[in-house]
């Protein structure tokens, strides 16, 4: 997969990837945080126990879109600027219906580089503020 960004056919292949990721699209809350392998505390084992919409491409997924685009010969950086194109267009469609989204860890101790982090910069940018409800952070407009 070489993903072209002046292509049209590479903006339809980031909106079906993105559309893909969505777990329970019915949901008007959508989970967000750090991604952790098997382990209850990651944002989308929270999100799905939550009943909300998480962004996840599942791990093969992930993996092979990572692996075809290293044989391009991207760099990791990269690749990461790849997938978070993927990450933004998911985002764009959740934003673009007016949802709320919970966080799963504090958006003030996310650390830098990390796609929990590059998500809340993009909310903020987009108008969204943070909010502390009962020990959960939201981000809503």
């Amino acid at each position: 997969m070489d993903l072209d960004t002046t292509s049209r056919s590479d903006e339809d292949l980031i909106e079906k990837l993105a559309k893909l990721a969505e777990k329970r699209q019915n949901s008007g809350v959508v989970t967000i945080g750090n991604f952790s392998v098997n382990d209850v505390r990651s944002y989308e084992q929270q999100g799905f126990r939550y009943g909300n919409l998480t962004y996840y491409l599942g791990g093969d997924a992930w993996t092979e879109i990572v692996q075809k685009l290293k044989n391009t010969g991207m760099s990791p950086t990269e690749i990461n600027l790849e997938m978070w194109r993927i990450e933004k267009k998911f985002l764009d469609n959740q934003i673009a219906q007016d949802k709320e989204f919970q966080f799963t860890d504090n958006p003030n101790s996310l650390k830098e580089k990390t796609f929990a982090f590059q998500d809340k910069e993009y909310l903020l940018e987009n108008g969204y503020r943070f909010e502390n409800r009962d020990g959960n952070w939201w981000a809503i407009k």
